[in-house]
Order: structure tokens, then sequence, then C-alpha cells
């Protein structure tokens, strides 16, 4: 992903290497996962989940198929159907993966940070040795706007951010870390 869109990883070292983690980035773009992806060490690769909205990515077989196997991804129930949505996400953190999270919940318009969910902040407080590292990802929505399925080559940019604090679980620290991120933009 990183040849197709000329990338560039602005501090790639604050990157976590080992878990847990969780990296939390705005989101524009379906390619927005693969990039992020792309920006970590192959070494590391194998430890990052990436956590997807269930009725979107898991909606069909293939890509059920591919967002599991190939992307290694958590599936979320965003539309609160499933008892604990995050239980899968929660049991990574407690095995040492790096989760990424967009939490956001859904593409927003580009360039604009929308309102952050509290699932970020619910994953992070129950998991207080959990490194939280923000991350802004500027061009992607460029690479696949929505409705596309073949992407553009189109310069785009990750911003790592230094990790933030641990927070307490307060639904106030979902506009903390909102502030860090935006602060990347």
């Amino acid at each position: 992903m990183r040849w197709l869109t000329g990338s560039v990883v602005h501090y790639p070292d604050r990157l976590p290497t080992q878990g847990p983690a969780i990296v939390f980035a705005n989101h524009n773009s379906h390619a927005d996962t693969a990039l992020l992806l792309a920006a970590f060490p192959s070494g590391v690769i194998d430890r990052v989940r990436p956590l997807a909205a269930a009725d979107y990515w898991f909606g069909n077989p293939v890509s059920a198929w591919v967002s599991r196997n190939v992307i290694g991804a958590i599936p979320v129930d965003r539309n609160g159907g499933a008892q604990d949505p995050l239980a899968a996400a929660d049991a990574a953190l407690a095995a040492g993966a790096i989760l990424i999270v967009f939490p956001e919940g859904t593409r927003g318009e580009p360039g604009r940070l929308g309102r952050f969910h509290s699932g970020v902040v619910r994953l992070a407080a129950a998991h207080p040795a959990a490194v939280l590292v923000p991350v802004w990802l500027a061009g992607c929505d460029r690479v696949l706007p929505p409705h596309r399925r073949i992407p553009h080559r189109v310069r785009c940019s990750v911003r790592v951010g230094d990790a933030v604090d641990v927070i307490d679980g307060d639904p106030g620290s979902a506009d903390e870390l909102r502030r860090h991120l935006a602060a990347l933009a």
C-alpha cells in the first residue's frame, strides 16, 4: 500500500512494536486500514489487529474471509446488537495485541474529525498497561473515495503522535483523545 500511495510515515519509531497497545486514527477511506498496517515494521504486523465494523466487513462470506484471514480484523458490532461488542478486542489486548481503532466509528469527511465513540476509552480503561498512540492519516480519501473499487495513486501521509498517558475511563476521556489526534492534523 505504501508503494501504491507513495505514502510518507512521519515518526514511524513512535508506532508500538509490542502490545498491549491501541493505535487510534481518523477515518476517511477504506484505504486507511491498509495504509496504517503498511506503516508498521514487517516483524510486528502479525501482532497488529484492526477493529472492523461487523455489519459492513463481515456481512458477506468473501469480505468476512478477507477481513479475518488476510487482514486479521476483529469484528465489532457498532449497532449495539451484541452483548459486549468489544469482547474480542478486549481478549486480543489481554493477549498482547496491537489494536488499530477508528474511534469515529465510520468514515468521516476528509480533513475533519468526527465525534469519538466510547469504545477506545473503555478498552484503554480496562487495560491500563496498554500504550495509546494517535495517528493522523491524510490523503487516503483520494486513494479510495467512497463508492470506488479501484484505488488511485495519490500521495498519503501517516503522522504518528507521541503516546498518550493512560486514561481513566471517564466519558470525557474520549474528548481528550480526540484533542490529541486533532493536534496532529
